[in-house]
């Protein structure tokens, strides 16, 4: 059975998960240390911290749960 690309970068398992929740620590925690080290406000950081991994992380779940349930309902 050949398995769908989205599942290959949508689907969560724990491994996914920590890896997803370590970076948006790190993506936080990075624009505090450019600016202490370098004193320079550094945004792109924080954005991704805050706009593209937890919409990453929603999309992931919501297709988790979907291709769960479907898999459940036709297999």
């Amino acid at each position: 059975m050949v398995k769908n690309n989205l599942d290959k970068y949508l689907m969560l398992d724990l491994k996914r998960f920590l890896i997803i929740m370590g970076s948006w620590l790190v993506f936080v925690i990075l624009p505090n240390l450019f600016f202490a080290i370098f004193n320079i406000e550094e945004t792109v950081f924080f954005i991704i911290a805050v706009l593209l991994i937890p919409i990453y992380f929603f999309v992931s779940f919501i297709y988790t749960i979907l291709r769960k349930i479907y898999k459940r309902r036709f297999n």
